[in-house]
């Protein structure tokens, strides 16, 4: 499971960056985007991970409906809920949770300039519960 990634310090909402798929899923209906950007993002709308409380109630969700499953879930060091939120919730529903620290550089075509900038620099996180 690949979810979006909820920060209250970045502008990297999921829909509004990586909106291909959530456009074909809409059928581009009720999708405005702004023209005026570089990257072409969706104009916001709220969805249940546009908050840290949000995502927590998702992911609770998920993780309830499917705690027969093995999951594997990959999420943000730099995110909401943070680690070891994120593993309280799936020991919830599994009895087994590990964590796999992956570093990991985003890289976005405008931030270029940035050339030796950490700030890009992060963890990725696959929690895997079973």
């Amino acid at each position: 499971i690949d979810p979006p990634y909820y920060s209250p310090l970045s502008d990297n909402e999921y829909v509004r960056r990586y909106h291909f798929v959530e456009g074909l899923a809409r059928d581009w209906q009720g999708v405005e985007i702004q023209e005026h950007t570089i990257t072409k993002k969706f104009k916001s709308y709220p969805t249940p991970f546009s908050s840290k409380k949000g995502a927590e109630s998702a992911f609770d969700h998920l993780f309830r409906r499917f705690k027969e499953d093995v999951l594997v879930v990959s999420y943000s060091s730099n995110s909401q809920p943070t680690l070891d939120e994120m593993v309280a919730l799936m020991s919830k529903y599994k009895s087994h949770v590990e964590v796999v620290p992956v570093d990991y550089k985003y890289s976005f075509g405008t931030h270029s300039h940035k050339v030796g900038d950490n700030k890009n620099s992060v963890q990725e996180y696959l929690f895997v519960g079973y």
